[in-house]
């Protein structure tokens, strides 16, 4: 996740040259490869709800989907520009980084318990 809200932390600086912009698209491609690493780490930790967990996890992905290009055509119609769509995915992705952290903090907490 800080990968890929490093690389869209570029993608406002780099919109206005062609190669700078082919290597931030390398980058945030090489950053989507985040959600197969995700859904098997979800299935570790899933137990015996893994159907349900895979059916949360899709949807999650879905309201993402919805989510970004929402917030980030609010920003362009507010007169942001187009490369203020860069700033709100680091935004959603910091999000994301945010409730990574809590989940892990809150499964280290519940393993001290057992």
């Amino acid at each position: 996740l800080i990968w890929s809200a490093v690389s869209l932390a570029f993608y406002p600086l780099a919109s206005q040259h062609l190669w700078s912009m082919l290597i931030v698209v390398l980058f945030v491609g090489v950053g989507g490869g985040l959600g197969s690493i995700l859904q098997t780490r979800l299935m570790d930790v899933a137990g015996e709800a893994q159907t349900l967990a895979a059916a949360l996890n899709h949807s999650a992905f879905n309201t993402a989907n919805a989510l970004g290009p929402l917030l980030a055509g609010t920003a362009v119609a507010a007169g942001f520009g187009w490369a203020s769509t860069g700033w709100v995915a680091v935004g959603l992705t910091l999000g994301g980084l945010a409730i990574w952290v809590w989940a892990w903090l809150d499964g280290r907490r519940t393993n001290d318990i057992i």
